[in-house]
C-alpha cells in the first residue's frame, strides 16, 4: 500500500516542480519538448508504522520524462502537473526571479488526498525543487527532491 502511494507521490512532486519549471518574470510559457524528471525521497514518515517509512522509502531515484506538446506549453507552467495527476490544484503560486513558492491540493474527497508544498529555483530548461507532501488518508507525510532538464524535442 504504501508503494503505490509513493509512486503517485513521486509523480505528483515531479509534475509539480515540472509544472512552473519554466515560468519566468516575463513570460508563462513552457518550452515544449522532452523533460527528464529525477525525484528523490529525501526523508518520511507514517505515524504507527510497524517499519521505518523513511528509510524503505529512500531508494535510488525515481527517473521519469514526460513529453510537453506545443498546445499544452501554451497554457503554461501548470501544464506539466496536469498531465502526471489532473485532479490536483494550485492553492497558491508565486515565481518571482525563478524562485517557485506554491501550494497544491490533489486528490480532494478520496483516498489519495494529499497538500503539497512545493519550493524550488527554475530556469527556462530545468529546475530544483523540494516537495512536503502530506498525505490525508494515514498521516503519511515525505519530503521530496526534484530536479530536471530538458531534454529536447519530443520523438514522435
Amino acid at each position: 500500500a504504501v508503494r503505490p502511494r509513493l509512486c503517485l507521490a513521486l509523480g505528483l512532486a515531479a509534475g509539480a516542480a515540472a509544472a512552473a519549471a519554466a515560468e519566468s518574470v516575463v513570460d508563462r510559457t513552457i518550452d515544449p519538448g522532452l523533460w527528464e524528471v529525477t525525484s528523490t525521497v529525501e526523508s518520511g514518515d507514517m505515524p504507527g508504522a510497524q517499519m521505518d517509512v523513511g528509510r524503505v522509502m529512500d531508494r535510488a531515484p525515481t527517473v521519469t520524462r514526460h513529453c510537453l506538446t506545443p498546445e499544452d506549453a501554451a497554457k503554461g507552467p501548470e501544464a506539466l502537473l496536469l498531465l502526471t495527476r489532473p485532479d490536483c490544484s494550485f492553492l497558491r503560486s508565486s515565481l518571482d526571479r525563478g524562485r517557485l513558492h506554491a501550494t497544491l491540493s490533489c486528490g480532494a474527497g478520496t483516498p489519495d488526498e494529499m497538500s503539497v508544498e512545493v519550493n524550488g529555483r527554475f530556469s527556462s530548461k530545468r529546475y530544483k525543487a523540494v516537495s512536503d507532501i502530506a498525505m490525508a488518508r494515514d498521516h503519511m507525510a515525505m519530503t521530496v527532491t526534484a530536479t530536471a532538464k530538458w531534454i529536447g524535442a519530443c520523438s514522435s
